[in-house]
């Protein structure tokens, strides 16, 4: 199984291109409007629920594929995005700590049993 984390401290996120990509994938139809720091994708004319980055699968094959295909473009201003391999059946976690992520699988841990 294919797995995005970012590598770098500031956090996982895509570029608007990036993002524009994964939605088309995805067949999502969106209304963008320009925000703060990004892009906002409305899935409403309303405004009251958007997609966002920040709440994607890392192993969503769609995002993978734009991962694949753009390269370093479909990263956010503050990520520098690596995609891992992991085996199935490997429990695993993501491990972050200011935006920075590390992958977690059990079979690397040291496990004790309390007695």
């Amino acid at each position: 199984m294919k797995l995005a984390i970012n590598t770098c401290f500031g956090g996982f996120g895509l570029s608007d291109a990036g993002m524009t990509r994964y939605l088309e994938i995805k067949g999502i139809k969106t209304f963008p409007e320009k925000g703060h720091y990004d892009t906002i994708h409305w899935l409403d004319v309303g405004q009251t629920n958007c997609i966002s980055h920040y709440d994607m699968e890392r192993s969503d094959p769609a995002l993978i594929q734009v991962l694949e295909e753009m390269g370093s473009a479909a990263w956010g201003d503050h990520s520098q995005i690596e995609i891992l391999d992991i085996p199935a059946g490997t429990r695993y976690r993501i491990q972050e700590y200011d935006g920075n992520e590390a992958l977690i699988c059990e079979v690397e841990q040291k496990w004790e049993t309390a007695t």
